[in-house]
């Protein structure tokens, strides 16, 4: 979250958007502000249904500054699911007290408001349960590590293990250990192994930070895995994407841990590697024949591709070339097509 979008509706509260926006601004976030009645503030006037409809799907932060009431009313028809919904706030016109309204964790409504309350002087309001009692929430971890919650009724139910039993583990699979390091730990976390028998007494309370499959627990499923592609000229996008999908599958992989599709620069302008990309919703990364020739390391060549592209391998060269520590999966040839899977060091914050 790096734009905000701010409304007030009284000239006290114009005077206090203009405030934050300058605030804001200093550290480096984007800020629009607006004003649903005549301010006095040299802003115009806009239409408070327009001003929503523009920015909830945005998926930027809405502050609004005047009563919460107005706020709820206006938001209603677009509220559709805490993963997606953007951080929502209200303040008085004094800024006294900021209160978060949506997505207080995995939009970050709660650290903006913190955020907001050090600018006015004013008190962030807090109503979610992990919040008022000071302990690990989930859903922020997973926002500020960058990874994907496996399902958000998992992440319920460890919530509430957790609040109930003040105890919670976290599993990281020896698989990855040398990948995934983990930072301080809050008191009320305990790092097990995967065979540690402690770790099953706290049922519910039992979660894995890892880019394999782990059923029955809830996963954070950090952005780790760098994906090296090849194929040949004009391959169908829908074919390349099938081939990556079963890589990840017969080998385990968890599909939202991609962090980049990566290739050599001769197929920057091919629709299938393009597409890929789109598809996991990650970066392409392309890179020279040169610079490929240049990783360092053991790779399966192929005299074919050595005389095509001037490298002898592109999935996993490209894949070390865009960060990997260390191959997961070498080099798979099927149809034309080839892919490697590496995955790169990852730092996990807990507290």
């Amino acid at each position: 979250m790096k734009q905000i979008h701010i409304i007030a509706f009284t000239q006290e509260g114009m005077r206090l958007a203009l405030m934050l926006r300058t605030q804001l601004e200093a550290i480096l976030f984007d800020v629009t502000v607006s004003s649903a009645a005549r301010s006095g503030c040299g802003i115009p006037a806009v239409s408070l249904g327009g001003w929503v409809q523009e920015h909830f799907m945005s998926g930027n932060a809405l502050v609004y500054i005047g009563a919460a009431g107005i706020a709820v009313r206006s938001i209603a028809p677009f509220v559709k699911d805490k993963r997606s919904d953007p951080a929502v706030l209200v303040l008085d016109e004094k800024g006294r007290f900021v209160v978060p309204l949506l997505s207080g964790h995995i939009g970050g409504a709660n650290e903006l408001a913190r955020q907001l309350a050090r600018m006015t002087g004013g008190l962030a309001v807090l109503t979610t349960a992990s919040d008022v009692n000071g302990l690990f929430a989930v859903d922020v971890c997973a926002r500020k590590n960058h990874c994907a919650i496996s399902s958000m009724e998992q992440a319920k139910r460890f919530a509430a293990a957790l609040l109930k039993h003040r105890r919670g583990f976290v599993l990281l699979p020896e698989d990855f250990a040398d990948c995934i390091s983990v930072g301080s730990v809050p008191p009320e976390l305990s790092i097990v192994s995967e065979d540690d028998e402690a770790a099953g007494t706290a049922g519910d309370a039992l979660f894995c930070i890892s880019p394999a499959a782990e059923s029955g627990l809830l996963q954070l499923v950090p952005s780790c895995l760098l994906v090296g592609v090849g194929c040949k000229r004009n391959t169908p996008a829908a074919s390349l994407r099938n081939f990556v999908a079963a890589v990840l599958e017969e080998q385990g992989l968890h599909p939202a841990a991609i962090a980049a599709i990566t290739s050599i620069d001769v197929k920057a302008d091919e629709p299938a590697v393009k597409e890929l990309a789109s598809f996991y919703h990650v970066p392409p990364l392309f890179f020279s024949a040169e610079t490929l020739r240049a990783v360092p390391g053991s790779f399966l060549p192929s005299e074919f591709v050595r005389q095509t592209v001037g490298v002898d391998n592109v999935c996993e060269r490209s894949a070390v070339a865009a960060g990997a520590s260390r191959l997961l999966v070498r080099k798979i040839a099927r149809d034309g097509m080839t892919a490697a899977v590496g995955i790169r060091h990852v730092h996990i914050s807990l507290a």
